[in-house]
C-alpha cells in the first residue's frame, strides 16, 4: 500500500506566498509614496520568504509504501531515505515526540534492530535500550492514521503496536 503527501501544505504555502508578496508590493509603493505604512505590512517580506520555505518543504519527493517485503521510506524533509525488510523492523509505533505538546501531531516511529541498513538525519528517540526514528507526521499524508494503522497491522502482524511503552 502506497501512502502520499497531503496537499495542504503546499496550498497554505501558496496562500502565504500570495499575502506576502501583495503585502510587500504594497510596502514597497508606500515606501516610494514617501506615505505613512501599517506596521502590519512590515511582516509581509517576512510571510513572503516564510511561503517560499513552505512551498520548497511541501514540494520535496515524499515515498512510503508498506507491504508484504517491508517497509520503503523516502522522506527528504526528515532525512530518511530506507528500504526495510520486516527482518529489519523491531517495531513501528504512532506516537508523540518526547517533550511534545498535547496539541503536536503523532510520527509514525520506526524502532530498527541493530544494524538495520536505515539512514536518517532525524534525531533518534531513547527508550529502554532501543532507538527510534520518526519518520513521518502522519497528519502530513493524504490518507488517514486508520488507513496506516491497518496496513501496519496487516503487513508488520505484531511489531506494530500503537504505543512502544
Amino acid at each position: 500500500m502506497d501512502f502520499h503527501k497531503s496537499a495542504t501544505a503546499l496550498v497554505v504555502a501558496l496562500i502565504m506566498m500570495a499575502l506576502g508578496g501583495l503585502g510587500t508590493v504594497l510596502v514597497v509603493g508606500w515606501f516610494f509614496e514617501g506615505g505613512r505604512m501599517n506596521l502590519i505590512f512590515l511582516l509581509s517580506p517576512v510571510l513572503l520568504v516564510g511561503g517560499i520555505v513552505s512551498l520548497i518543504k511541501a514540494l520535496r519527493p515524499f515515498q512510503m509504501r508498506v507491504d508484504e517485503r517491508g517497509l520503503l521510506l523516502k522522506v527528504p524533509s526528515q532525512g530518511v531515505d530506507s528500504a526495510l525488510p520486516w527482518q529489519a523492523v523491531a517495531g513501528l509505533t504512532i506516537e508523540h515526540k518526547p517533550g511534545a505538546k498535547s496539541s503536536d501531531k503523532p510520527f509514525l516511529v520506526v524502532w530498527p534492530v541493530a544494524g538495520a541498513p536505515i539512514r536518517s538525519k532525524a534525531p533518534v528517540i531513547r527508550r529502554n535500550g532501543w532507538s527510534g526514528l520518526p519518520v513521518v507526521q502522519v497528519d502530513e499524508l493524504k490518507e488517514p492514521v486508520e488507513q496506516l494503522a491497518g496496513a501496519l497491522q496487516h503487513y508488520a502482524g505484531p511489531r506494530f503496536t500503537s504505543a512502544r511503552a
